[in-house]
């Protein structure tokens, strides 16, 4: 008797079938790889129709081709530590076109805003070029805007509370500038976020910033306006090229 398992196409057309050897001395045993769902594509090249038409080959690593993500988290950290500010620097930006960051923190001083500035290597960069615009919304219907321009930091967002469900929560996209980019071409930021302030109020805001500067930045520092973190986690993401 043969032993066969027989899959037919869904429009009837054709089939696939698996089939025990017919020798009760020749076992064979094939262990798919342990993979999450989702991420098993094999290769054309592999599993083409000549190929299934004799023997099954071996399943490897190397007869799969593997979904290799361009975005990949860097850095994962939380803490009940106070920090004078939270840095970056040195970055692979050579591997990674930009940055996705996702942060919350609270602050020691009541009130204080959220700031962002580039790094080039260890250096701050903190010339007077930074613009930015945050839009807020208030309340059911209430908004509120802030923008300012030629300054020495960006405002990612406003004074939030150092009560423990208070502080910011925010997911902060960063495009450093590189050599291989054109002059003044990058050196972006945008977020969107929420934060409570100090009377415990829900405020949701998002923005975006520019650095009006043409030098080439590998990291950033966030930092409050006065005081230090609390309390804070964060992970860090890179975007390859």
């Amino acid at each position: 008797m043969t032993a066969k398992i027989k899959l037919n196409s869904a429009s009837g057309g054709g089939s696939f079938s698996l089939q025990a050897p017919s020798s009760s001395s020749n076992n064979r045993v094939i262990t798919l790889p342990d993979i999450a769902d989702g991420t098993l594509v094999t290769s054309q090249s592999t599993l083409d129709a000549t190929k299934l038409s004799g023997a099954l080959p071996a399943i490897s690593g190397a007869n799969l081709t593997g979904i290799s993500s361009d975005f990949v988290k860097l850095s994962n950290v939380a803490s009940t530590t106070s920090v004078d500010s939270i840095v970056f620097q040195s970055l692979d930006t050579a591997t990674y076109k930009a940055f996705r960051f996702v942060f919350a923190a609270l602050p020691v001083t009541d009130g204080a805003d959220l700031n962002f500035r580039f790094m080039s290597g260890s250096n701050v960069a903190q010339a007077s070029n930074y613009s930015w615009a945050i839009m807020g919304v208030s309340g059911d219907s209430s908004h509120y805007e802030t923008m300012l321009t030629n300054t020495t930091t960006t405002r990612i967002h406003n004074g939030a509370g150092n009560a423990d469900t208070e502080g910011w929560r925010t997911i902060i996209d960063i495009v450093p500038q590189t050599t291989n980019d054109f002059d003044y071409g990058n050196n972006f930021v945008s977020w969107a976020g929420n934060r409570r302030d100090s009377s415990g109020n829900y405020r949701w805001e998002s923005g975006s910033s520019y650095y009006k500067n043409d030098s080439d930045t590998d990291g950033f520092n966030l930092a409050a306006s006065s005081g230090q973190f609390n309390k804070y986690s964060y992970t860090l993401y890179g975007v390859k090229r």
